[in-house]
């Protein structure tokens, strides 16, 4: 019907209706199931309570409702197994009128003793549930601590005593009421409850808490599993001046603090007037310069960290890793060095300075392999941090992970660290293919002058650059020697096709590019040769295919083969191209230069001359065929 937690507008107090059931069914007493089937119940009295429904209760009672019947409720798990009685149930809920009209009916009715089961039941579920009124009435109605922490005991050794469930609820009030009423102190908890208000009152930048608390001795100097994880450290992402003199003023050192970042100049001349930078620097220095790079601010922090050297610094309290995690919490991202962090925020003349001054560029300064990192720049056209990183010595040969560049005006967000750190979508051999498919001529020239590339790298990035009609690139990459006769499979290049081998005489065919064919069979690129793989064609069989004229007759002047033998999976012969796709004019030149009109047809999915041209509907092409 309801959750523990009452929802109490499913239930509205209906007086004359529940007036009139009485009258017709005077059994009060009737239970119902609170917390689904097979779970224990309360009664008609025990549900009123439990929603706050004062004057139901009161009639419920009038009617002969027993307020001693045993009601179930939650008290540590989710399980509802503590057993108590309707006052228990009003000292849940802090339900002080509630408790006051059921003392009231106790007292009233015949018996030794109101509640059955005492009151201590409904101690310990006001102090559970933080019911500080609740806790004070009961108290002064005579109920001892002694005696509700006895049956907490009595239930296991897992219970907790009333001290105990006020302090784990950072509740100093509800400690002190017990302490007055009796309750044994236990100084190691009673600090540390302190100590961890002191630290979300510095987080709520609430200096009068802080110092009512500090005041009151708390530790300043305590770790916590939070971010960050002092009071000081909290202090200063707060950019508190006050926060910071009082923890000062408590005897706090930074020394073994994590201090994860520092807002601003301010702060950090607070800090060094109180005495604490030093210390911190020392500590967490390469930290908080890669937190204050990241966040770009124009204050003049990065300049003053540098000039104190925090970048030259091995940091006491460990290397960057081993704040895992605390990037993300300040929503910057997880970079692993200034350098990195530099990088990130595309600023070329910090990330020189800090190479000029000693930092690595190695993959792991990067937290990135090194050909992805190029790669990345490079499909982005960060022409500028492609050459920083080049003459950092970075080695740009090997496999890269790419991902699509960002929209035009897209802005680079702090879901990963640097640009390389999107989500894979495909793997790309060789960085060098990758400027091949751009269109940033300087980019490849920088890549080509870096290092010496293989063979198939140059050959693959010539293939790639014909593919996408990046012609004014084909010159730079004959000039480094690349292989005309060389190429890649298609799946490598970004089209859903898998398993076929583009040639670079084949491409500049299919794009139908009479200069490139003619300069590539200069360079000696072979006119016969067959692309490996499904579907593999030759540069004759492509003309055919796309209707070519100029250029089937350049490669038939050139010496290409007619009849060569269609692939054996899906591929054709010339003349079965042009039939297929109703190129007559084609068909007949090759007709005249001896194609094979009876040609085989490839073993997967192939056609003769004849049926290709019947299949399409190409009459004149089959009558022709048939002559």
């Amino acid at each position: 019907m309801a959750n523990d937690s009452g929802h109490s507008h499913w239930f509205h107090e209906n007086l004359e209706l529940l007036r009139l059931l009485l009258n017709v069914y005077p059994h009060p007493e009737t239970r119902f199931r609170r917390f689904g089937a097979d779970n224990p119940t309360v009664t008609a009295l025990g549900l009123a309570v439990s929603l706050g429904q004062l004057q139901t209760a009161r009639l419920l009672i009038d009617h002969g409702a027993d307020i001693f019947a045993t009601q179930w409720t939650h008290l540590d798990g989710a399980w509802p197994d503590f057993e108590t009685d309707v006052f228990g149930l009003a000292s849940k809920r802090g339900d002080i009128a509630m408790m006051r009209m059921l003392l009231d009916a106790s007292r009233n009715m015949k018996g030794p003793s109101p509640m059955v089961y005492g009151l201590d039941q409904s101690l310990i579920l006001a102090v559970a549930f933080g019911r500080e009124e609740a806790t004070k009435l009961l108290l002064n109605s005579g109920v001892a601590v002694s005696a509700a922490d006895h049956f907490l005991r009595a239930r296991g050794a897992g219970h907790r005593t009333l001290v105990e469930r006020a302090l784990a609820q950072q509740n100093l009030e509800l400690h002190l009421t017990l302490v007055a009423a009796g309750a044994s102190v236990d100084w190691s908890a009673v600090m540390d409850c302190f100590s961890f208000k002191l630290f979300h009152s510095i987080k709520q930048k609430d200096v009068q808490g802080a110092m009512s608390l500090l005041s009151l001795k708390a530790p300043p100097d305590d770790l916590y599993d939070d971010f960050p994880d002092t009071a000081l450290g909290a202090a200063i992402g707060q950019g508190s001046r006050e926060l910071i003199q009082l923890l000062k003023i408590a005897g706090v050192t930074a020394e073994g603090h994590r201090i994860p970042y520092i807002p601003n100049m301010e702060t950090l001349s607070c800090l060094e007037a109180l005495g604490f930078l030093p210390t911190i620097l020392r500590n967490n220095g390469q930290m908080i310069l890669t937190c204050a790079i990241l966040r770009a601010k124009e204050d003049g922090l990065v300049e003053y960290l540098l000039s104190r050297g925090v970048d030259q610094q091995e940091m006491k309290l460990g290397p960057l890793e081993s704040f895992d995690g605390w990037l993300d919490n300040l929503g910057l991202p997880e970079c692993q060095s200034p350098l990195e962090a530099a990088l990130t925020r595309r600023n070329m003349t910090l990330a020189q300075t800090l190479i000029h001054r000693g930092a690595l560029a190695t993959e792991k300064e990067l937290n990135a392999i090194a050909p992805t990192a190029v790669g990345m720049a490079v499909l982005w056209g960060r022409t500028g941090i492609v050459r920083v990183l080049l003459n950092f010595g970075i080695d740009p040969r090997g496999l890269v992970y790419v991902t699509d560049p960002p929209d035009e005006g897209e802005e680079i967000t702090n879901q990963g660290s640097g640009w390389w750190h999107r989500e894979t979508e495909e793997v790309v051999p060789s960085v060098l293919e990758v400027a091949a498919s751009k269109s940033d001529r300087e980019i490849l020239q920088l890549l080509l002058d870096s290092m010496n590339w293989t063979q198939e790298d140059k050959s693959r990035s010539l293939t790639a650059s014909l593919f996408w009609r990046n012609y004014h690139l084909v010159s730079d990459l004959l000039a480094a020697c690349a292989g005309v006769n060389q190429g890649m499979m298609e799946r490598a290049v970004v089209s859903d096709k898998v398993n076929t081998e583009l040639l670079p005489l084949q491409v500049a065919v299919n794009a139908g590019n009479v200069d490139m064919v003619k300069l590539l069979l200069r360079r000696g690129a072979k006119i016969n040769q067959i692309e490996a793989g499904a579907g593999g064609k030759t540069a004759s069989q492509i003309a055919a295919k796309t209707g070519n004229v100029d250029l089937l007759a350049l490669l038939l002047e050139k010496g290409a083969n007619v009849n060569q033998p269609a692939a054996e999976n899906m591929g054709a012969t010339a003349l079965q191209f042009a039939a297929m796709g109703g190129h007559i004019e084609i068909a007949c030149r090759l007709l005249d230069h001896g194609a094979d009109i009876n040609a085989p047809k490839s073993r997967k999915f192939g056609r003769t001359a004849m049926e290709g041209a019947a299949e399409r509907g190409h009459i004149d092409m089959a009558a022709a065929y048939a002559q």
